[in-house]
Formats: structure tokens, sequence, C-alpha cells
């Protein structure tokens, strides 16, 4: 994790949450703030998707080939 992305899950405690957790919440991060989302999944290595729902934007639902990061985000 590159202090880049470390912002998207300081503070949060990780170690009680599913391993795919952190990258979904980077990949969560990036997409709102704009950047390309560069986080990957942990179980098969392809990039997180991210598609932002709602106007104005209230949902986020994220996903990967394998199907281990797939949900989604509602909030903020």
């Amino acid at each position: 994790m590159t202090d880049d992305t470390r912002k998207y899950v300081d503070g949060v405690d990780l170690s009680r949450l599913p391993l795919q957790a952190g990258p979904v919440l980077i990949a969560l991060g990036q997409s709102n703030e704009g950047k390309p989302v560069t986080a990957i999944c942990p179980a098969c290595g392809h990039v997180i998707s991210v598609e932002a729902r709602g106007n104005p934007i209230s949902a986020w639902v994220h996903s990967c080939p394998c199907g281990v990061c797939n949900g989604s985000f509602r909030g903020l």
C-alpha cells in the first residue's frame, strides 16, 4: 500500500473486516475523487471497477471478474 492509497483506509481497523475491504475502500475513494481506480482484488489480481449511481451520486457499485469484490456502497 502506498502513501497515496493509505489515506483511504487510515484509521479503519481492517483486521476485523474481510480481506477485500481495504482494496474496495481504496477503489471507492479513488473513484469518488475522480482519480483512476488502481485498487487490485486480492483474490483474482484484477483492478476493481467502480460505477457511481444516482443524481446526485449517492451509491457506488464495485466489482471484479472473480466476484469477490462485488457489492454496493450507499451513503455519503
